[in-house]
């Protein structure tokens, strides 16, 4: 499979995380997680960020439609990227 990731979101990820751990910034206020909760932090700031990316709207769409037909089944983990996804059509759409 090809990496098909957002060249954007890419980017702003990288760029973020490249200013959150330079050394001598003081920028890294993840400093003291353990590495399995850094881990897990960097994955869910990741899913939401590549969430924001409008090509993925259709396949987020119908997860929402998933997510709340069958909503006492789901963490709300889960429904963090589709709300991020769901602020970022507003911002496009609000004048």
């Amino acid at each position: 499979m090809p990496f098909t990731l957002p060249v954007q979101e890419q980017y702003h990820l990288a760029s973020a995380f490249e200013i959150l751990l330079a050394p001598g910034h003081g920028c890294n206020f993840l400093y003291d997680l353990t590495l399995v909760e850094y881990t897990r932090l960097r994955g869910t700031i990741i899913d939401l960020v590549l969430a924001t990316d409008m090509k993925q709207h259709f396949a987020l769409l119908s997860q929402a439609k998933t997510v709340s037909q069958h909503a006492c089944s789901h963490s709300g983990y889960h429904s963090m990227p589709l709300c991020c996804h769901a602020s970022k059509c507003d911002s496009v759409t609000t004048p």
